[in-house]
């Protein structure tokens, strides 16, 4: 994995100056901030810090990313700005050497070293852009013009926060006091979950991703009954985790400490607790599932009972601007306050509900008998003629046939 690492090396200003450029005096220019920040073009970032307060000298560091967790790294120490050049000049100390990472963008070494006696320029350019000339190797012709990642890119990380979800996993990411905090959470049970907190996770701009510090704490709780937790096991303290959100909807966690992560890709939903709030699912839905009894006498009327009372649900919401992942976290989110019973009850009694409502939406005639013997037919009728209800029935379905294939799956 390929990290940017910030460089800052502070130098003693040195009187030479570089001879494809004419000496700086070394004073404040007008433009001088516009050239500190990061700035990228292709596999290279370029990163232009002040050494000072004043903004009269800057170092520049140039990565380029090779893959496989190597690249080639310069350094150009006390830049100055060249009033004839109109650029950034550095003097002939730049240096180039090959650089190696870890996993997780740390710097493992940065050897063979290719030269010490590098010279370069930076230019800002009208249309906003920055040229690097590197007068050590190729001069004048080796020019890279960089785009700058501004406030917005910079932000991205704004982009992350929110609830996503993946099964019986969430991560939430929110930004406290410009602090980052991700907190994965995974249920094995209705009652048991596992938690990964990391805070003060930092948006690392060549990565396009979240990076944790390597704080992450891992913690086993065990909830009771009344939802409060009963028991907790911290296992680790020293986790770390990137969450890179791949362009196309989905949001990976990548796990440097277990490897928990891999293989999932994570939806993102929104605001689920006001759309499709807990209670409501937990008298409208879960219960209902959980009520309908099987093999026994009577539990036809039972069902067709309940299938009904699913569909006036259904009929109840409001769910235009919700999706399946987002159902999905809501009924895991009710089951907590249920008991271990009841949980397999709902896994056990779902589908075969499920399958009586879907055949009423497909054929109602030739299924109106069992439901005129429990006396809803003329409520059931009604219902699965509504348009609006079969969507609504669609998501709830899928929401709950996706959660339990992920339960059963883990």
């Amino acid at each position: 994995m390929k990290r940017l690492l910030v460089a800052v090396l502070v130098a003693a200003l040195l009187a030479c100056g570089v001879s494809a450029l004419a000496e700086s005096d070394y004073t404040y220019f007008p433009e001088s901030e516009e050239y500190v920040g990061i700035w990228y073009v292709d596999d290279y970032i370029l990163e232009i810090v002040h050494m000072d307060d004043d903004y009269n000298l800057f170092n520049c560091i140039v990565t380029q990313y090779e893959g496989g967790n190597k690249g080639v790294r310069w350094i150009y120490d006390a830049c100055s700005y060249d009033d004839v050049g109109k650029a950034l000049a550095s003097l002939e100390i730049g240096r180039k050497f090959e650089v190696t990472f870890d996993d997780f963008g740390e710097l493992v070494s940065s050897d063979p070293v290719f030269f010490t006696d590098g010279a370069a320029s930076f230019a800002l350019n009208e249309d906003g852009t920055l040229t690097w000339t590197d007068f050590k190797e190729t001069p004048g012709e080796d020019e890279k013009v960089f785009q700058k990642v501004t406030d917005d890119i910079g932000d991205s990380a704004n982009d992350y926060e929110g609830t996503w979800v993946c099964g019986r996993a969430t991560i939430v990411i929110e930004d406290l006091d410009d602090i980052i905090y991700c907190t994965v959470l995974w249920s094995s049970s209705a009652w048991e979950v596992s938690e990964w907190s990391y805070e003060g996770c930092q948006w690392e701009v060549e990565g396009q991703r979240l990076v944790s510090q390597p704080n992450g704490v891992r913690t086993n709780l065990v909830y009771g009954e009344d939802g409060e937790v009963e028991s907790s096991e911290r296992v680790y303290e020293d986790g770390e985790a990137a969450f890179v959100f791949d362009g196309a909807g989905y949001l990976s966690w990548e796990d440097g400490k277990e490897n928990a992560g891999d293989g999932m890709l994570f939806e993102k939903v929104s605001d689920y607790e006001e759309e499709i709030p807990a209670e409501e699912l937990a008298e409208g839905w879960i219960k209902v599932i959980c009520g309908v009894e099987q093999g026994t006498a009577g539990a036809s009327l039972k069902q067709a009972v309940a299938a009904s009372e699913l569909c006036r649900f259904a009929a109840d919401q409001d769910l235009s601007e919700v999706d399946e992942a987002n159902v999905s976290v809501c009924i895991l989110t009710a089951l907590m306050d249920f008991e271990e019973d009841e949980f397999v009850a709902f896994e056990e009694n779902f589908e075969p509900v499920a399958q009586l409502v879907d055949a009423c939406f497909e054929d109602w005639d030739a299924n109106r008998g069992a439901f005129e013997d429990a006396g809803v037919a003329d409520e059931m009728e009604s219902l699965v003629s509504d348009a609006a209800v079969r969507q609504n029935w669609k998501k709830l379905r899928d929401g709950t046939r996706s959660l339990l294939e992920q339960i059963e799956e883990d």
